[in-house]
């Protein structure tokens, strides 16, 4: 998660604060663009999110693990389920309520045709069912 690095950074001097970009590979490595923007999220973005409220922390972290999702590569789709996963256990805990494809999540995630369904199923309803809920 970013936060502890954004509050460590809070706490340096800005005339003692180090190049950020001097953490970043360098130009010809193959990570360079992946990383400026992991950076430019992390010093810009993310604490104005941060700092709206957890429904703001929420969309960015789906927003931040968009890549991953969409990855090519099996290891980091994995990193993107566990990550949604923690997102939505954060989520429960929060509301106190389960999420309402909790149960279905394996044979949902085993189906190449499941988001359509369950996009099509819709958001869960009801009147204790509200935006703030």
């Amino acid at each position: 998660m970013a936060e502890p690095a954004l509050v460590a950074l809070s706490k340096i001097v800005l005339d003692q604060a180090p190049d950020p970009t001097t953490y970043l590979p360098a130009p010809t490595e193959a990570s360079y663009p992946e990383q400026c923007l992991g950076l430019q999220l992390l010093l810009e973005y993310c604490p104005r999110l941060f700092c709206q409220g957890v429904d703001y922390w929420i969309g960015a972290r789906l927003w931040l693990n968009a890549p991953f999702v969409h990855a090519e590569c099996r290891a980091d789709q994995a990193l993107a389920l566990q990550f949604t996963d923690d997102t939505r256990q954060f989520v429960e805990r929060l509301s106190g309520l389960t999420g309402p494809y909790r149960a279905r999540r394996d044979p949902i995630l085993a189906d190449v045709r499941g988001f359509p369904r369950v996009y099509a199923e819709g958001p869960p309803l009801g009147p204790a069912v509200t935006r703030e809920s």
